[in-house]
């Protein structure tokens, strides 16, 4: 019997491992806020989405988010563990992006309006309030968060 060759990982195979966890990471993230689940979750809270357990390579990937300008932190208690992950203008709309491209198909019609742009403020070209000619009224809700 042969021995089997060990087996390397490439870099390039790494860096696309990882793009796909953050790409997956910010679509879950706004998928979260658009339906009102958690505006706002932990790395804890986001371990069960993830299949995987709270740390590496969660943490990090959520770390980069923050450092690419797509999220932000908020901490809410004095436990730094309770470090919570919102996304910034810049992430809903990429995570919009992601979660269309994703989930969303579009009707043969091309009329249909999304209810995640209209909930979030984030109107694209088939929003039912662009098309009613009511994109002007649409806001973005003002999230409170509670005083540590």
């Amino acid at each position: 019997m042969t021995a089997m060759p060990a087996m390397t990982v490439k870099p390039a195979e790494v860096a696309l491992d990882a793009v796909r966890r953050r790409d997956e990471l910010l679509t879950m993230l706004y998928w979260l806020r658009a339906d009102r689940l958690n505006e706002a979750p932990t790395a804890g809270e986001l371990t069960p989405f993830t299949g995987g357990e709270t740390g590496s390579p969660l943490e990090a990937d959520l770390e980069w988010l923050v450092a690419a300008g797509l999220a932000e932190t908020r901490v809410t208690t004095s436990d730094q563990s309770a470090r919570r992950f919102l996304l910034t203008r810049a992430g809903l709309e990429e995570g919009k992006r992601r979660f269309e491209e994703e989930f969303n198909t579009l009707p043969d019609d091309g009329t249909a309006g999304n209810t995640h742009e209209v909930m979030l403020g984030i109107c694209g070209p088939n929003a039912k309030c662009v098309k009613a000619g009511l994109h002007d009224e649409c806001v973005e809700p003002v999230v409170e968060w509670p005083q540590a």
